[in-house]
């Protein structure tokens, strides 16, 4: 139990250069100057978050702006799959390592329980900058629940991008040991009961709160579902039920691949032709806009197999 419950708050820890591995401050892109910005920021428990802001240097106007939100093992490099295309589309792009990964400050990660309260520090500093003229999440696994957890309670995210989100933390635990067979069912509570206490005791958290399925219906924000049909860890069945709950405009791409899988140019490319879309699109009425998403939702699941 204690192997399981150091994978779920203590997993590896992706430590790197930033100089060396996020690469120049000032960069040319399609004849444009952009800058990255690199600077700490206090979460709400006093601890140093590591952050990046990837932004035209001598442009006055503002521009929509992504966060991107790693997962579990990750750290602000992972965006640098999307920074790029992001940036020749005039989209900004905003990328952090959570507490308790990457040369963030903390011990333990809590799989979105205090990764949301993160987003809320990143969020509150990105609205009150006015350098953003709408705000967008990309999360994967961790970053995607995260996104989750915190999308339900503020109305004015413009998308979410989901990877590999999962429906709960005791559904990918009970999905975990499912798969030892020598455990009966009716012992799978008392081993939950067991992970449980262990993490509330090290690192101050309820892991049963962690429950992106209880709260995804309060989102109501266009939202892009991403999930690999060959993850092991979290299966498809997880995005795909997130993907029926979720009451606003949605899109459901299936990819090939697992949970750790890098993602196809031609899946960036259209999750960002979507995002362009979603960022240039007015504000309808809202019966209008329930009206538009009845309408659409049928013909959004969108498969890249290859």
């Amino acid at each position: 139990m204690q192997n399981l419950s150091k994978f779920i708050i203590r997993p590896s820890r992706n430590l790197y250069s930033l100089n060396r591995d996020l690469g120049p401050e000032n960069f040319i892109l399609k004849g444009q100057v952009f800058t990255r910005r690199d600077f700490d920021l206090p979460n709400t428990r006093g601890l140093v978050l590591k952050c990046s802001w990837f932004l035209p240097k001598f442009s006055k106007n503002t521009l929509p702006c992504i966060v991107y939100c790693h997962g579990n093992c990750g750290s602000r490099l992972d965006s640098l799959e999307i920074a790029y295309r992001l940036l020749e589309s005039d989209i900004s792009l905003f990328t952090f390592d959570f507490a308790g990964s990457g040369l963030s400050e903390g011990s333990y990660v809590s799989l979105g329980y205090y990764e949301s309260w993160d987003l809320k520090s990143v969020m509150d500093y990105i609205k009150e900058s006015g350098l953003a003229s709408a705000i967008g999440l990309w999360g994967r696994s961790m970053g995607a629940t995260s996104s989750i957890l915190y999308g339900s309670c503020d109305p004015t995210l413009a998308v979410l991008i989901l990877d590999s989100p999962f429906l709960s933390l005791k559904q990918v635990v009970d999905d975990y040991l499912g798969k030892y067979n020598f455990i009966p069912k009716k012992l799978l509570g008392f081993f939950w009961d067991k992970i449980k206490n262990h993490i509330r005791k090290k690192a101050n958290f309820d892991i049963s709160e962690v429950n992106p399925a209880k709260f995804i219906s309060q989102c109501e924000m266009p939202a892009i579902f991403m999930h690999g049909i060959d993850d092991k860890l979290v299966s498809i069945s997880h995005g795909r039920m997130l993907y029926e709950l979720y009451r606003g405009e949605k899109y459901l791409l299936e990819l090939g691949g697992g949970h750790n899988s890098t993602r196809a140019q031609k899946v960036i490319d259209r999750v960002i032709e979507i995002l362009v879309q979603t960022f240039s699109s007015p504000q309808l009425p809202q019966e209008i806009l329930e009206e538009s998403i009845k309408t659409r939702r049928a013909s959004n699941i969108i498969f890249f197999r290859k």
